[in-house]
């Protein structure tokens, strides 16, 4: 397996800024001066985006995708696959997976997306209660984070995106892409096609997050988090740490989402979270080999904190207590199209086989 080069270097041109700015402005966390006094927070400035740093951004995703490729090559064996990534000009905002002639996958992002996600990077970095509740913040104070925070996000996407491509998802659809955002042309999916495409979200979720925290494990087990947090044993301020750093992810694409329910195919910001603890976590105790009671708990803090700093922004997280995913419509809807034989890979411990 060898992951294709070339990718054009993340760049915009001062009218596509213009324009870029303009949709950004719609993000959730916007750090401008009206909703600075609005919250009546302390932010301590933005900081400068260059060229250099967008150019690292996109080295994050190239070995992101590098990783996800080499997972590919080992679970297909002898079917030879390439991934490679593009960053693209579009009005879409969300990556996405296309399935392109001679065994060859393209994951593409958008730049809209890294202008959107780093908004979120911003906030967390200038909002103080929220910097001060990353443990990663207190141990290396002076440092700028989003390249980390990117870093983590772009991994969970790749693996997300590849994810629909194992699972089966393209093949069943026959499509050359997989089609986010809930619509085709415009139009509201049919019901039972926007059940089923729910459904494949929070299968390609489920996958994902096996992946990312088997990822997550290994650096932990070798201890390779410990030299960063500065400490013997930062697993438990790691997981709540991973709980701070992607709910602001998720509520960023749930907002780049239709407002309209019927055109809505991913899973909530909360229910992400969710899938993480439920299935990424079990993938996170193999690997560290080890009691990971108290990282879990240190999680579940995380969560915890993360929603309560983030109620002014989305008020429904604490309104009332959501709802467990819908596993058992799910799994119907994926079982009924035969979604377990479609399976590229044998998956250990497959929920659809449960």
């Amino acid at each position: 397996m060898s992951l294709a080069r070339g990718a054009r270097k993340f760049r915009v041109e001062p009218d596509r800024l213009e324009s870029l700015l303009s949709r950004r402005a719609k993000s959730r966390f916007r750090t401008d001066k009206a909703i600075v006094e609005q919250e009546q927070r302390t932010y301590p400035g933005k900081l400068e985006r260059t060229p250099e740093f967008w150019s690292s951004i996109v080295s994050q995703v190239d070995k992101s995708v590098r990783s996800v490729d080499e997972k590919l090559g080992k679970a297909l064996g002898s079917e030879r696959w390439q991934i490679d990534f593009s960053c693209t000009r579009s009005n879409r905002i969300s990556p996405r997976i296309l399935l392109l002639q001679n065994r060859r996958l393209r994951i593409e992002f958008p730049e809209e997306f890294f202008l959107w996600t780093d908004e979120a990077a911003q906030f967390m970095h200038g909002d103080v209660p929220y910097r001060n509740a990353l443990s990663i913040c207190q141990a290396r104070p002076d440092e700028d984070h989003s390249r980390l925070f990117h870093q983590l996000w772009c991994l969970w996407i790749a693996h997300h995106e590849v994810s629909h491509f194992l699972c089966g998802h393209l093949f069943h659809l026959s499509v050359t892409e997989f089609v986010e955002l809930g619509a085709i042309g415009g139009k509201p999916f049919p019901h039972e096609m926007r059940l089923l495409r729910e459904a494949m979200e929070v299968d390609a979720d489920i996958n994902a997050a096996k992946l990312f925290f088997a990822d997550i494990g290994r650096l932990s087990a070798s201890q390779a988090w410990d030299d960063f947090y500065g400490l013997n044993d930062c697993s438990v301020l790691l997981m709540q740490d991973l709980a701070l750093i992607f709910l602001p992810l998720f509520l960023e694409i749930s907002h780049s989402e239709s407002s309209d329910a019927s055109r809505r195919v991913h899973p909530s910001a909360f229910h992400r979270l969710v899938l993480f603890q439920l299935f990424g976590l079990n993938a996170y105790r193999k690997e560290v080999h080890s009691s990971v009671e108290q990282h879990l708990g240190g999680y579940g803090a995380g969560l915890k904190k993360a929603i309560e700093l983030l109620i002014h922004l989305d008020g429904t997280m604490l309104r009332e207590k959501p709802a467990e995913p819908d596993f058992v419509s799910h799994k119907r809807a994926l079982l009924s199209v035969q979604m377990e034989r479609k399976r590229l890979v044998k998956f250990p411990d497959d929920w659809l086989k449960k």
